[in-house]
This record gives structure tokens, C-alpha cells and sequence, in this order.
């Protein structure tokens, strides 16, 4: 990491008027300083789910931004994958208007600009399930086909595996009236293939971070407040 990195000046839930302070001052520096090794102790065993925000943390190294620019345009970019897929979700949804309102919903806007994993967590979710809806009420999808069973497949696997939460979702697939699945096996292989998976993969990659996080006793270490 960058030295001045290292400083955890956002480090703490209540900001102060010297946080504020220092974010206007420090809003538009420049890379000012070189590169430290650090240790820091891995609570996560996965990082799918930072995309958005590693793609704006890079970016932001690559044009030699300072500490704070590199903390916004990290959660701009996260902002911009919110809106991208909310988009999608709308279009694809037969219910567009609801889920308009949905992604609007004041906890998600707040966690769609921030490095909350939240924000790609509701990005995807959004789409899932607009895309289950489609295939349960759209009468124009007539016959579900190879590619939108794959992606239905993917983003179900990557949900489970951000929060093991959401794997009931998949059980809307029930719901898909028989005759726009091409084969009746194929509807209970992919159902319970998808279901399957996605237990196992929940279960196996939380449990590995609550595990670590336990034995460590800190489930919240300094970066991880500053990167809420």
C-alpha cells in the first residue's frame, strides 16, 4: 500500500469535524508518497463482491490520485455498477415500475456509493430476481433459452456466495410455468443442480469467514471501517 494509506484517518463509526476537515483538504492531492509492505490480517475469503470498487481503486492508481480521490472514485464506481444493473433489472422486469421504486429504496441508495459489499450484493439481486419474474409473467418469453439459464445460473451461484441468504431465491424457479422449459428433466436438473450448488458454495465460503472471524475475535478490523 501507499504510505499515506496506512494512516487510518477514517478509521471510527462517528466522523468528527476534523474527518470532514480532512477530506476537503485532501479532495484533489495527488500521489505524494511510495509504496510500504504491509500485513494486514485476511478476514474474507472471497472478493467478488469489490469489484466495482477494486476497478476504481486501480484506476485511481493508474492516474497517481491521492488517498481521498482514490476513496471516492472507488465508490463511484461502485455507484455506477448500482445504476447499470438497476437499469437492466428494470428493463428486464415485468414490473418495472416496482422495481424502480425498489432500487430507489433510501438503504439501498445509501449503500450503492459506498464500499459496503451491500451495494454489489443489491446490484446483482436486483437482477436475479427481476429475471425470475421475467420468466414467470412475461408472456413473450415463451421458452427459456441456453444463455438465460446460464446467466440465472451465475448470478445465483454469486449470490449464494456473497450471503447464504439469498439461496431461497432459487426456489422461485418453481414458479416458471412447465411449458416454457424445453424438457420437463430439464426443469428439475436445473432447479436442483443450481440448489445444490448454491448451499454447498454459501455454506462452504461463510462458514470459512465466520470461522476466522471468531477464532480471531474481531470480525471488524480498522480497514474494514474505513471501507464502510
Amino acid at each position: 500500500i501507499r504510505v499515506s494509506e496506512q494512516q487510518e484517518v477514517y478509521t471510527g463509526l462517528k466522523p468528527t469535524a476534523g474527518h470532514y476537515a480532512y477530506l476537503f483538504d485532501t479532495a484533489l492531492d495527488g500521489e505524494k508518497s511510495g509504496t510500504i509492505d504491509m500485513t494486514i490480517e485476511k478476514t474474507v475469503g472471497f472478493t467478488i463482491e469489490y469489484i466495482p470498487q477494486i476497478c476504481g481503486i486501480l484506476l485511481a492508481r493508474l492516474l497517481h490520485l491521492g488517498q481521498t480521490p482514490t476513496l471516492y472514485l472507488a465508490q463511484f464506481m461502485a455507484l455506477v455498477f448500482y445504476v447499470a444493473c438497476g437499469y437492466i433489472a428494470i428493463r428486464l422486469s415485468p414490473f418495472p415500475e416496482l422495481f424502480t421504486v425498489i432500487a430507489l429504496f433510501p438503504m439501498a441508495v445509501r449503500s450503492a456509493g459506498s464500499f459496503s459489499y451491500d451495494s454489489f450484493i443489491n446490484a446483482v439481486s436486483l437482477i436475479y430476481v427481476a429475471l425470475l419474474l421475467k420468466f414467470i409473467y412475461d408472456a413473450r418469453t415463451s421458452t427459456i433459452t441456453v444463455w438465460q439459464l446460464m446467466l440465472t445460473f451465475c448470478l445465483g451461484i454469486i449470490l449464494a456466495t456473497c450471503k447464504i441468504i439469498y439461496i431461497p431465491l432459487s426456489l422461485l424457479l418453481f414458479a416458471v410455468p412447465k411449458e416454457k422449459w424445453k424438457k420437463k428433466r430439464h426443469r428439475w436438473f436445473f432447479i436442483c443442480t443450481e440448489t445444490a450448488i448454491s448451499i454447498f458454495v454459501g455454506i462452504y465460503m461463510n462458514t470459512a469467514v465466520l470461522t476466522r472471524s471468531v477464532s480471531s475475535g474481531n470480525t471488524f478490523g480498522p480497514w474494514g471501517n474505513l471501507a464502510y
